[in-house]
C-alpha cells in the first residue's frame, strides 16, 4: 500500500462512484477518518453510496414523465394524464413506476403504429429484440441531452428526407426548408405526425429568398422571415428568423442545393456551429481532407470527418 497515499485512493473512489472528485472539505473528513481509523474502506463507501448524492434523483416527475412519453410517442401527455402519472411517481418507487409506464407505452398501439405502420414504406425499422428493447437503447442514446432539432436543407422528394425517419424515432423537432411550393402536400402528407416547421425558402450561400410566408396546416407550419425576402442573407439569417440555437444538434444539407457553399458561408459569417453536419458531397474514395469537397479552412478549423458514405459525409464538430 506504500504506493498509494490516503488521499489517492479516496479520490479514485469517490470519483468512482460519484463520477467527480471530492471537495477539499469532504476530503479531508473521510481521509482524516481513515488514517485515525475511526472508519476502513468498505465503511466509507457505504456511506458515499448511500450518500444524499448518489441517491437524488436527476429529474423531476414532470420531466421524466414528459421524457418518456416524447421517447415512445413523440408528444407530450395531456395535463390530465401528466399530473397523474406525475403523482404516481412521487408517491411510489421511482424506477419501478417509471418502467411501468415505459413498458406501457412502448407496448401501446399508438407506438407501434409510430414504428412499424401499416403501410410498409413509412416503416423506420423493425425491432427483433424480445420486448422493444432494441429501440428503447436507442431512444436512450438519441435522448441523452434531452430533445434535439434537426435541421434539413433541400427536400428533392419528402421520400429521399434525411430526417423524416430519425425525427419519427427520436422524437425530436425538424426544421425543413425547401423553396418548391409543389412539394408543400407531399411534405405535409409524409410529416404528418411528426414536430416540424416547414420554411419555404431557397438557401443559397449568398442568399435565402422567401416564398409564400404565413402558410399553415394542421400539425406544421410555414414560418413567417421577416426580412429575408428583401435582403441577401444565407442559411444562418433563415435560421435566426426560425429562432434557432446556434449550437443546434443537427443540419442535413442535401445534394439540391449547393452544400459546401452553404455551408462554408454559414460557418464563415455566422456563430452557428451544429454539432454533426451531413452533407451530400460525393466523397472521394480516399477522402483525407476537407478542402477535397470544397470546404473552407474556417469549416475545417471547426469540423473533422466523422465518416462517410457513397453520398454524404458527417462532419462532427471538434
Amino acid at each position: 500500500m506504500s504506493s498509494y497515499t490516503t488521499e489517492s485512493v479516496f479520490d479514485s473512489l469517490y470519483l468512482g462512484i460519484l463520477g467527480r472528485a471530492p471537495d477539499p472539505t469532504t476530503r479531508a473528513y473521510y481521509v482524516g477518518m481513515l488514517e485515525k481509523g475511526e472508519a476502513d474502506l468498505p465503511a466509507v463507501i457505504k456511506e458515499v453510496l448511500g450518500g444524499r448524492e448518489r441517491q437524488k434523483p436527476y429529474f423531476t416527475a414532470e420531466q421524466a414523465i414528459e421524457a418518456i412519453h416524447f421517447a415512445a410517442l413523440g408528444r407530450v401527455p395531456d395535463n390530465n394524464a401528466r399530473a397523474a402519472l406525475a403523482e404516481r411517481v412521487n408517491t411510489i418507487s421511482r424506477s419501478d413506476v417509471l418502467n411501468g409506464i415505459g413498458a406501457a407505452l412502448y407496448n401501446s398501439a399508438e407506438h407501434q403504429n409510430r414504428l412499424l405502420p401499416d403501410n410498409a414504406s413509412d416503416r423506420v425499422l423493425v425491432d427483433h429484440s424480445p420486448s422493444g428493447e432494441f429501440v428503447a437503447m436507442l431512444r436512450l442514446f438519441l435522448g441523452a441531452n434531452g430533445r434535439g432539432l434537426m435541421v434539413e436543407v433541400g427536400l428533392p422528394t419528402p421520400n429521399a428526407s434525411y430526417s423524416i425517419d430519425f425525427l419519427r424515432l427520436s422524437g425530436w423537432r425538424g426544421i425543413l426548408i425547401e423553396p418548391s411550393s409543389e412539394l408543400r402536400s407531399s411534405i405535409e402528407a409524409r410529416f404528418s405526425g411528426l414536430d416540424f416547421e416547414l420554411i419555404q425558402a431557397r438557401v443559397d450561400a449568398k442568399s435565402a429568398e422567401a416564398y409564400e410566408v404565413g402558410w399553415q396546416a394542421e400539425g406544421f407550419a410555414l414560418a413567417e422571415l421577416e426580412d429575408v425576402g428583401s435582403a441577401h442573407a444565407g442559411l444562418a439569417s433563415v435560421l435566426a428568423g426560425a429562432s434557432v440555437p446556434t449550437a443546434f444538434e443537427v443540419l442535413a444539407v442535401s445534394g439540391a442545393v449547393p452544400a459546401s457553399e452553404v455551408i462554408n458561408d454559414l460557418i464563415g459569417t455566422s456563430e452557428y456551429r451544429p454539432a454533426l453536419i451531413v452533407a451530400e458531397l460525393r466523397p472521394p474514395l480516399n477522402l483525407t481532407d476537407l478542402s477535397q469537397l470544397g470546404l473552407s479552412d474556417k469549416t475545417a478549423q471547426s469540423y473533422e470527418i466523422g465518416l462517410s458514405t457513397e453520398r454524404s459525409v458527417f462532419l462532427v464538430r471538434r
